[in-house]
């Protein structure tokens, strides 16, 4: 489920503007709004799953960097 705010900010965005996007989306309802929305939305959760994907390492990255270091540390001891 999405929204005007959260698509807007979403945690950055403080109480007051939330309100106040919610009440702007009440009165200017459309169609056209919500597929921009909608839209709005992919694209917030595409460029999210990038930033994730380039910061935090999946599973498998890290199993190997563990796997790697307990190596390491076998060959050192």
């Amino acid at each position: 489920m999405t929204g005007l705010w959260q698509v807007s900010g979403r945690s950055d965005v403080d109480y007051e503007t939330r309100v106040y996007l919610d009440a702007w989306y009440v009165k200017n309802w459309s169609m056209w709004n919500d597929i921009a929305i909608l839209f709005k939305t992919i694209g917030v959760v595409l460029k999210k799953m990038v930033h994730t994907k380039s910061i935090v390492p999946t599973l498998f990255e890290r199993n190997n960097i563990r796997n790697k270091e307990r190596n390491y540390s076998d060959k050192v001891s």
